[in-house]
C-alpha cells in the first residue's frame, strides 16, 4: 500500500514537523523548517488530532495483525513439492521446511493438498481439512526416496485438476500454490509449468514458489513475479524465511493490501528496508531503525523544496 505526503499538504503539516523534530541532528538541515511552519498552538491542535487518529487506528491494526498472523482465511492450498534427484541430498531438511509451513496455516476450515513431482507428477492427498488426513500425508512423504527429473508442470497439472473442479463449483474459490524446487529447471519446463501457472491464474490462484540448494531465481522469477519468489541456498534460520511466506502468501490470496515482513519473530533489520520515490524521479533507501510484529519502522525522507511529494513503501528482504 503506497502513502503519499506533500510538503505542502496542511493536512500533514503537524506530524511531519513532529517526524523531523525526533530524527537524529544529521538528517535535518535549516531549509527543512523554512517552509509553511505552524504556530505552537496549531501544531498542538495537529499533534493532538493525530494521537487521537493513531490511537484508533492502532487497536484496529492489532486486531487485524492477530487476524492475519492465524491466517485466518478460508481457502484451498496447494503444496507442489520436488521429490526430483536434486532433493534427495536435503530431504529431510525440505521436509520441516513443509512442516513448518503446515503449522502456520491454522484455520480450521483451510483444506490443503500435497502434490508431488519428478518425473510425473502424484497427488498424495487431495483437499482436505482433516487434521489426520493432513498428519498422515506428511508422514507418507517422509517414504518418499527423492529421484529422476524435475518437471515441475506436471505438479502444477495435478493441482489444476483440483483448482478447476473448485472453481466449476463456485467460480469464487480462492486458491494458493506454494510450490518447492530445489535444482534448475530444463528450458522446456519453465515453458509449460508458466503455462500452468497462468491457467491456475486464470481460475483466482495465487502461486508463489519456494527455491532451495541449486535452484535459479531467474527461472522462478520467469514463472511468478518478484514477490511471489522465495530462495534459499541453506537450510539453517529459516524461521524468517517462513514467516514471511506465510505472512505475504496470506494476505495476498485474502486481497489484503498490506504486506508484513515478519511473523511473531525477531527480524534482522539489515535485510529489510523503504523505499522513497521522490516527485516520480528519484528513488531513496533507507534501511529499517526498527521491526515489530505490527509494523517496519524507516527514518523519513527530509524534504528540501517546497510542494514536494514522495510515495512510500517497504520492499522485502535483500536477495529473496
Amino acid at each position: 500500500m503506497t502513502t503519499k505526503l506533500g510538503s505542502g499538504d496542511p493536512q500533514v503539516q503537524g506530524p511531519m514537523l513532529f517526524l523531523l523534530l525526533v530524527m537524529s541532528p544529521f538528517l535535518l538541515s535549516a531549509s527543512s523548517f523554512q517552509y509553511s511552519i505552524p504556530v505552537w498552538r496549531n501544531l498542538y491542535h495537529h499533534l493532538n488530532q493525530d494521537l487521537r487518529r493513531i490511537h484508533q487506528s492502532s487497536k484496529l491494526y492489532r486486531n487485524k495483525a492477530d487476524s492475519i498472523r492465524n491466517c485466518n482465511g478460508a481457502f484451498d492450498l496447494y503444496f507442489v513439492l520436488d521429490v526430483s534427484d536434486t532433493a534427495k541430498k536435503n530431504w529431510n531438511d525440505t521436509q520441516k521446511y513443509l512442516e513448518a509451513l503446515v503449522k502456520k496455516y491454522t484455520n480450521p476450515k483451510l483444506r490443503m493438498s500435497f502434490i508431488t513431482y519428478s518425473t510425473f507428477g502424484q497427488t498424495l492427498t487431495k483437499l482436505t481439512s482433516n487434521k489426520k488426513e493432513i498428519q498422515a500425508a506428511l508422514a507418507k512423504l517422509k517414504n518418499v526416496v527423492p529421484t529422476s527429473d524435475r518437471n515441475m508442470q506436471e505438479g502444477f497439472k495435478k493441482a489444476n485438476e483440483q483448482i478447476q473442479k473448485a472453481f466449476l463449483r463456485d467460480n469464487d474459490a480462492t486458491s494458493l500454490i506454494i510450490s518447492l524446487t530445489t535444482g534448475p529447471l530444463l528450458p522446456k519446463s519453465v515453458r509449460e509449468t508458466k503455462f500452468e501457472v497462468s491457467t491456475a491464474q486464470s481460475m483466482g490462484a495465487k502461486v508463489y514458489t519456494m527455491g532451495l540448494d541449486e535452484y535459479k531465481k531467474d527461472q522462478l522469477l520467469d514463472i511468478v513475479r518478484h514477490s511471489q519468489v522465495y530462495g534459499r541456498k541453506d537450510y539453517s534460520s529459516f524461521d524468517e524465511y517462513i514467516n514471511s511466506l506465510v505472512q505475504n502468501s496470506c494476505l495476498d490470496v485474502m486481497e489484503e493490501e498490506s504486506f508484513i515482513a515478519c511473523v511473531n519473530e525477531q527480524a534482522k533489520m539489515d535485510n529489510y528496508f523503504c523505499r522513497y520515490n521522490l516527485d516520480a524521479s528519484k528513488v531513496y533507501s533507507k534501511k529499517a531503525i526498527n521491526i515489530t510484529v505490527e509494523k517496519l519502522l524507516c527514518a523519513g525522507h527530509v524534504f528540501d523544496k517546497a510542494g514536494q511529494e514522495q510515495d512510500g513503501g517497504d520492499d522485502v528482504p535483500k536477495g529473496w
